[in-house]
């Protein structure tokens, strides 16, 4: 697929203010690109270390960690490697976070006069930035020397912010140190703007809409205007320590599972152009398919080596009742029509259900020689895969 960001690529996910949603954006948009087929490298730059817990389950196991990276005066590409680990969510590496990373700050004070104290996190990337498509960089709730530090290597900024006062108290200060690094030709002056979003939205609530109206005539083009919704399914995250996209995969959870946050992210990626056109088909449809709003097709005769052949809305389900009403880029017609055409983007579709579904979880089956039949049963995830995988 297109990627977006060639060059630009590293983003550092802030806000002064705890409990925005930095942690969720980071953790979850990580996942999706690596679903669309992405290599991303996580950087946990915040000692309360949730990213950490939520994409790496064996915490246990972490030696090496942000804590090291920014001991390293002169990093080799073997000592920033070794800081590194793998998770199991497709595309996704992590440099975890410990408790002990609180202190870094006072290291980095006692630095102060050194040229490259801003610099330290730049410095270990430059080793091992080109394994990877993108960087997400979550931050600590301040703007201390390591939080400096990720600016300092990032190419766009984005902010996430909650619809109340506190939240906003948190967003002029870190624009003015975002124009402070961009302007000072020794740090960063690449550094730019991505955009500010509202988390925890409630579109009828009163104070949503006039925060809304506010940002958005404070901030002009650099206000999203694609708002995360509040969802359960969020919340949930912390107790199963599951990204949300393979939490909704799950079968455990489809019970009670919530999807308006992820459509959402899938929303806000396409706005920012971090996803194209094909990479946005591909994940909407993936997450259509789980919620059982779209039916798969399977062609007779395929049964040895199950393939996706066409995809159809199910029955009495239209584009004036999708199942969200945040700016949607893509009619239900037009992106089933883009598809349908490339059995590429079908097969995509099929590889992302595979990595993110339970294969015991059911999906909606079409099982007529038409990707237009209403006559719809259900089918395991794990039937899509090749028999001898199975």
């Amino acid at each position: 697929m297109n990627k977006r960001l060639p060059t630009d690529h590293i983003i550092t996910i802030i806000n002064q203010k705890g409990g925005v949603g930095k942690t969720s954006s980071c953790t979850l948009m990580a996942t999706l690109l690596g679903l669309a087929g992405y290599q991303c490298l996580v950087i946990d730059n915040d000692s309360q270390a949730n990213t950490t817990a939520t994409l790496l389950p064996d915490i246990a196991s972490v030696t090496k960690s942000i804590v090291d990276i920014f001991r390293m005066n002169t990093p080799t590409a073997e000592e920033v490697a070794a800081c590194i680990y793998h998770t199991p969510y497709q595309g996704v590496d992590l440099i975890p976070s410990r408790p002990e990373h609180q202190r870094t700050d006072d290291y980095l004070y006692s630095l102060l006069g050194r040229k490259a104290i801003h610099k330290l996190l730049k410095r270990a990337i430059k080793q091992v930035e080109e394994h990877y498509d993108y960087i997400l960089i979550d931050t600590h709730p301040d703007l201390g020397g390591s939080v400096q530090n990720a600016l300092c290597c990032s190419d766009y900024v984005l902010i996430p912010v909650k619809p109340d006062g506190y939240s906003y108290q948190g967003v002029t200060p870190i624009i003015n140190q975002v124009l402070d690094i961009a302007s000072d030709e020794d740090l960063n002056p690449e550094l730019q703007l991505l955009g500010v979003f509202l988390t925890c939205a409630e579109p009828r609530n009163a104070a949503y809409r006039k925060f809304y109206s506010y940002y958005q005539n404070t901030f002009g083009d650099d206000f999203i205007p694609v708002s995360v919704r509040l969802d359960r399914s969020v919340s949930a995250v912390c107790n199963f320590l599951i990204p949300l996209p393979y939490l909704l995969g799950s079968s455990d959870y489809q019970a009670g599972g919530s999807w308006k946050a992820i459509y959402d992210y899938i929303e806000l990626m396409k706005y920012t152009e971090i996803i194209g056109d094909e990479d946005y088909i591909v994940l909407r449809t993936t997450f259509e398919i789980l919620e059982r709003n779209l039916a798969v097709h399977i062609p007779s005769g395929a049964y040895d080596n199950p393939y996706i052949a066409h995809i159809t809305p199910i029955s009495g389900l239209s584009d004036a009742c999708a199942p969200y009403e945040n700016h949607p880029f893509m009619t239900y017609s037009a992106m089933l029509d883009v598809l349908n055409q490339q059995q590429e983007l079908c097969n995509c579709i099929q590889r992302c259900l595979l990595t993110v579904g339970d294969t015991t979880r059911n999906i909606r089956y079409c099982s007529e020689d038409s990707a237009l039949s209403e006559k719809y049963s259900f089918v395991r995830i794990a039937a899509l895969k090749p028999a001898q995988e199975v």
